[in-house]
């Protein structure tokens, strides 16, 4: 494939997988990637969100989307949505890691399932999308993959405990496989969100204020953060731009780990 110089933020010809992309952040990542000139493969296990999704960005940014209901825990429906992109646009040269799932409970109020389901889809979640990918960019000598970690994988938060340990996996897979990829042109970093707004916790925010309140006073910035605070960062990781930049996790918190 053609890689733009290597100042570029510019993802025109390039072709973006992402996981969970129906969600908050997932289509906000999509949008993000469409203006920038990405096509996009978007995968989720919702189909009916996932083809509103697919369309409204279609709508909005006139953008090639190929909309592909699958789950992320599963390697032969994700390697055959690697085969349908790679059919429809040529390549995969983006991959954004973004699907998981919460839980909040306690250590105590937790079973071995729950800690099974959430390291299921949060790690090997993020694994077999990877696997999938790899030998695409590989092949290619060129790949961006940014993975989604969280503050909880630096930080314990409560009843956030199995979730943390999902994400603070999620950091060290991102440096274990930007060593593995790196020689193949392949760079692997992930961001850190704080706590994001979305429709489905703006209901428990406003019902128990108690826990807006804590978040405001550990993050020096005063506010919580919104999907697009994170739009700046992900073009840069996604684009060429990004040569050197491998094996990080970048947090988008607002100062929030530092106090």
């Amino acid at each position: 494939m053609t890689v733009p110089a290597s100042t570029s933020l510019d993802l025109k010809g390039q072709v973006a997988l992402i996981t969970g992309a129906a969600g908050a952040l997932g289509s906000m990542a999509a949008r993000t990637f469409a203006k920038a000139g990405a096509k996009l493969v978007l995968v989720d296990l919702d189909p009916a969100r996932l083809n509103a999704c697919a369309q409204a960005l279609r709508d909005e940014t006139g953008a090639d989307v190929l909309a592909c209901p699958a789950s992320v825990t599963d390697p032969e429906a994700i390697a055959a949505v690697v085969a349908q992109a790679v059919t429809a646009f040529g390549t995969v040269s983006i991959l954004l890691n973004n699907a998981g799932i919460g839980m909040s409970k306690t250590l105590m109020e937790s079973t071995p399932d729950d800690w099974r389901r959430v390291y299921e889809v949060n790690v090997i979640g993020t694994v077999v999308p990877t696997q999938a990918c790899a030998p695409v960019m590989m092949k290619q000598r060129y790949g961006r993959i940014v993975n989604v970690s969280s503050v909880t994988a630096r930080t314990s938060v409560p009843q956030r405990c199995a979730y943390g340990a999902t994400k603070a996996a999620v950091s060290n897979l991102t440096q274990s496989f930007a060593v593995e990829l790196g020689p193949h042109g392949i760079n692997v970093n992930a961001i850190a969100p704080s706590a994001v707004v979305t429709d489905m916790n703006r209901e428990l925010l406003v019902t128990q204020p108690h826990i807006y309140r804590d978040l405001m006073e550990h993050t020096p910035v005063g506010r919580m953060c919104d999907a697009d605070d994170l739009a700046g960062v992900l073009t840069l990781l996604a684009s060429p731009a990004a040569g050197f930049i491998t094996a990080q996790t970048i947090f988008i918190d607002g100062g929030f780990t530092v106090m």
